[in-house]
């Protein structure tokens, strides 16, 4: 397996420790050896499992990894049975000359909606392609399979039992960036300020790039001048597996993420059985309509919170473990690890 980090700590990527550990569990007495670009806290993973890093946490340049990378994958490659790509394109593409070489199956996986020449290539490099739904891999090929996400359900569960808030409380997670569109909930959050209500909003998350903390400080800008600082609270980076505390604790979750793709920070709120409204043209069909709004748009999102903070709370309840079920049917890390380990068998079919 190739990804960019493994870290059970990481505010980011932290899921994809979740994936190893699953994978790792489900192919032993199989080995699975990982090759990342970065290893933080490792810790819990099953003995069959070995993660080599590329250095990226000793800062090692992006050309020495770019260098090193060959000497890593040859031995882990030819030893292989199939080599899985998780998520960025680069892996596939790198890995690709090794693969052909000693004649392993390449199987990748790619969720997002942008096309470009590295997804292209990867239509063409790899033997199978995994994705989430049709819209998080956009180009036309065979090779294609939806498989749904893989979400920790055990994990991301609601609560038994929960004490109403005090305030209407909304959450949102995800990296800092301009493509979350952060500004048209905190737009929606003066306008229910000024209809009266009583919200608060939790914003969790850190800028991904270095370019992105002007962002970030915008928002906060943004947010001292309507007057939401008592509204609106910026908690920082907070692990994946604490994550979820905040989604069992919500009345809703929001995320306006304009990647096009079915996307995890949507699925977690919903295995948590909590409201989710989002911008994601990829949950039309899948949520329900009035939880579905048009992007940089805040007075429709506003209309979508006021909807749902009209709920009754059988209601809410109802909603919440249908939403939770779609998960649950679709979208298990325990399902896609068994379909991720069908597809690198030889001849690449998904029991």
């Amino acid at each position: 397996m190739i990804t960019r980090i493994v870290d059970r700590n990481h505010s980011h990527a932290g899921h994809t420790y979740r994936w190893v550990q699953e994978i790792g569990k489900q192919l032993s007495p199989g080995r699975l050896r990982v090759l990342c670009l970065e290893r933080g806290e490792g810790s819990g993973l099953p003995e069959n499992v070995s993660v080599q890093s590329l250095g990226k946490e000793e800062v090692r340049s992006r050309f020495l990894r770019f260098l090193s990378f060959p000497f890593a994958a040859w031995p882990l490659v030819r030893r292989a049975d199939a080599v899985f790509c998780h998520q960025n394109p680069e892996y596939t593409i790198a890995v690709w000359p090794l693969a052909k070489l000693f004649r392993k199956r390449i199987v990748t996986w790619y969720v997002h909606g942008a096309v470009t020449w590295k997804t292209r290539a990867v239509a063409r490099l790899a033997d199978v392609i995994l994705t989430a739904s049709l819209e998080s891999f956009r180009v036309a090929s065979p090779k294609v399979r939806v498989v749904g996400h893989g979400i920790d359900t055990d994990a991301f569960q609601p609560l038994p039992k929960r004490a109403p808030n005090q305030h209407f409380q909304i959450v949102s997670v995800g990296r800092i960036s301009p493509t979350k569109d952060y500004e048209t909930l905190i737009k929606a959050a003066a306008e229910l300020k000024r209809a009266g209500h009583q919200t608060a909003v939790t914003i969790v998350g850190e800028p991904g790039l270095p370019e992105q903390v002007a962002y970030l400080e915008s928002l906060k800008v943004l947010t001292i001048r309507l007057g939401l600082d008592e509204v609106v609270r910026f908690v920082g980076p907070v692990p994946n597996r604490d994550v979820v505390a905040y989604f069992q604790q919500a009345d809703l979750a929001v995320s306006l993420s304009g990647t096009g793709s079915l996307d995890k920070a949507v699925l977690e709120p919903m295995a948590c059985g909590c409201p989710v409204i989002t911008s994601n043209a990829a949950f039309r069909g899948v949520l329900p309509d009035f939880l579905v709004v048009p992007g940089n748009d805040f007075r429709t999102l506003r209309a979508a919170i006021e909807r749902v903070m009209a709920l009754r709370p059988a209601e809410c309840e109802t909603l919440g473990n249908q939403l939770r079920e779609i998960v649950v049917k679709n979208h298990t890390l325990r399902g896609l690890a068994g379909k991720i380990i069908s597809a690198c068998g030889s001849n690449g079919s998904i029991s």
